[in-house]
């Protein structure tokens, strides 16, 4: 609703609202946009948080694990000992190491994932209430008729087309990440 002030004979400000659905219409679009954005955030910083405790659990894994190899290489006592420690030592690296860039693209992969999914949810939702909004005149700026464009008449442009094809670029892009998750465990 669109507000009017206006002062009264006896000085009182008196406030008469008029509706104005096509304000109605914007300002739920851009709460809807700010939601998705302050969501997808979310998403992210969520994901930045499974990283670290990812490697914050490698690194304090590495850590225990290298403590007691220095220990057991100051208790060795031939060449033989000090050799096979080394080769421990570089198994649990490398295995270590493959773990952990797993579970890095696995959550990269998860973030991914999620992300998509909100914005495909999110285009579905809003792909509606933007056509609405595109096919409204603003009412400040009114232009006249727009030139066509060669081999295109009004009546061939359809705004709720363009999201209903991103939707589905996304659906498509979503289950994509599925599939290369799945291939990845």
């Amino acid at each position: 609703m669109a507000s009017k002030t206006q002062k009264a004979s006896d000085g009182r400000t008196v406030v008469a609202k008029t509706e104005a659905p096509a304000h109605d219409a914007a300002l739920a679009f851009s709460q809807d946009q700010l939601q998705a954005l302050i969501a997808l955030s979310d998403v992210v910083f969520k994901g930045a948080e499974e990283i670290r405790r990812c490697q914050m659990q490698a690194a304090h894994d590495a850590r225990v694990h290298h403590e007691k190899k220095q220990a057991a290489v100051a208790k060795a006592g031939s060449s033989t000992e000090l050799f096979n420690l080394q080769a421990e030592l570089l198994r649990f690296d490398m295995e270590s190491s493959g773990r952990y860039w797993q579970q890095l693209a696995s959550i990269c992969a998860a973030t991914q994932a999620e992300a998509m999914n909100l914005l495909t949810r999110s285009a579905a939702t809003v792909g509606g209430d933007v056509a609405k909004l595109v096919g409204q005149p603003l009412k400040l700026a009114q232009p006249g008729p727009a030139p066509a464009a060669a081999g295109v008449t009004a009546a061939a442009v359809d705004p709720s087309q363009a999201w209903n094809q991103w939707v589905d670029l996304g659906k498509q892009w979503s289950d994509m990440l599925y599939r290369s998750e799945a291939a990845m465990h």
